[in-house]
């Protein structure tokens, strides 16, 4: 009787929904002891410092009822310190949205930012959400074709005038998710004088930050010249920090960006807990003290050139990441979808698909590193005795 006029039989259609209900089958198909690689769940722990603030401040019984929306005085001075320490760059708190989490800002960005009549436009390899935010919008996607041959960067040249004409919003992700692909500041500075020129709106979603290899340095879209004023950075402190679960972060950008932004979520959704903001701070600060970000690079880049060594034996294919938590590898056997299949039927091992992240994307796999040192290397093993 009652149908949603969202999440409608053609969006279930969609890459972006289908392969959700792929993986969840996987998980029903495994054999017990499933090395699951398919999400990119921190399996670094969070600082005690932040623990620690969280457990003292839910101690007083007036932390508990709703949080500050403007955000608490501690955790907006520890993002523009931290923005001053790591990006060399100045943001002030008008210019500082805390929200409660990275995907649900990249539907609102959508929402407030574009419909019917427009477009967005984003990489043809991309996080999955970006599509279904400009679906669930009403605005058209046109996608910016990108492969290995140009590291995962848009060619914004490519783009039709027509297109662009209508073009509002411009979804951007580097550390890039699925590949590993890093951006340059030159690069960036490009894509800031592009959306100047033809108002677009980017939205750079910064999930990974510092985390990145090979002497590759973080970059924020925040400290480009003029981009404040056609841009917003979705800061994730899931992946930096450790704190996936509290589904905490926040948004810089232009204070009349992120003026708009405030406005509606004032009307559509509420501050995240004071006890996580306030932890939050902390952690944020001891980034920056522990050198969080340099001990998280060599982690993942340990794990990332253990697995490569790997795939160079068995022949395989892959796309050399520069960052973030995954290795994008090309399918020897087929799609994407059937690599997937045959590595949980032969190593009870699950990756994800890659036309999850668009059609350019349907002969790889995305594998995910973060996972325990027990499981991290029984999955070398179960790899190096696979037939191919």
């Amino acid at each position: 009787m009652f149908e949603s006029r969202i999440v409608t039989p053609e969006i279930r259609k969609k890459n972006q929904v289908e392969i959700v209900s792929f993986l969840g089958e996987c998980k029903k198909k495994a054999r017990p002891g499933l090395i699951d690689l398919s999400i990119g769940n921190p399996d670094v722990p969070p600082c005690q410092e932040a623990l620690t603030e969280l457990i003292e401040r839910s101690k007083d019984p007036g932390m508990h009822g709703y949080g500050n929306f403007n955000g608490v005085e501690e955790l907006l001075q520890g993002i523009t310190e931290y923005y001053a320490k790591v990006f060399d760059t100045e943001v002030t708190s008008d210019e500082i949205m805390v929200v409660r989490g990275i995907r649900s800002a990249i539907f609102d960005v959508a929402t407030i930012f574009a419909g019917s009549g427009d477009y967005v436009l984003l990489p043809s390899v991309s996080y999955p959400s970006y599509f279904l935010a400009t679906d669930f919008s009403g605005a058209s996607t046109y996608l910016i074709p990108t492969s290995e041959a140009d590291g995962y960067l848009p060619d914004l040249n490519q783009v039709p005038l027509e297109v662009l004409q209508k073009a509002k919003v411009l979804y951007l992700n580097y550390p890039h998710n699925p590949t590993g692909a890093v951006i340059t500041k030159e690069k960036l500075e490009e894509i800031v004088e592009f959306a100047r020129r033809h108002s677009i709106l980017i939205c750079y979603d910064n999930a990974y930050s510092e985390i990145v290899f090979d002497q590759e340095k973080p970059i924020s879209l925040m400290e480009i010249e003029g981009a404040k004023e056609v841009g917003v950075e979705l800061f994730s402190l899931s992946k930096l920090t450790s704190l996936a679960g509290w589904r905490i972060s926040f948004i810089t950008g232009g204070a009349k960006i992120i003026s708009q932004i405030k406005e509606y979520l004032s009307l559509t959704d509420t501050a995240p807990y004071n006890g996580f903001q306030y932890g939050a701070a902390v952690a944020l600060r001891q980034t920056y003290l522990d050198n969080t970000g340099s001990k998280l690079k060599k982690h993942y880049q340990k794990r990332r050139d253990a697995l490569n060594k790997v795939l160079d034996a068995k022949g395989l294919h892959y796309y050399l990441s520069k960052g973030g938590f995954y290795l994008w590898v090309c399918s020897p056997k087929g799609s994407g979808r059937d690599f997937a299949n045959y590595l949980l039927e032969e190593a009870n091992v699950l990756v994800v698909p890659g036309d999850y992240y668009g059609e350019d994307g349907a002969q790889y796999v995305r594998l995910s590193l973060t996972t325990s040192e027990e499981q991290f290397e029984a999955l070398l093993e179960r790899l190096s005795r696979l037939t191919l």
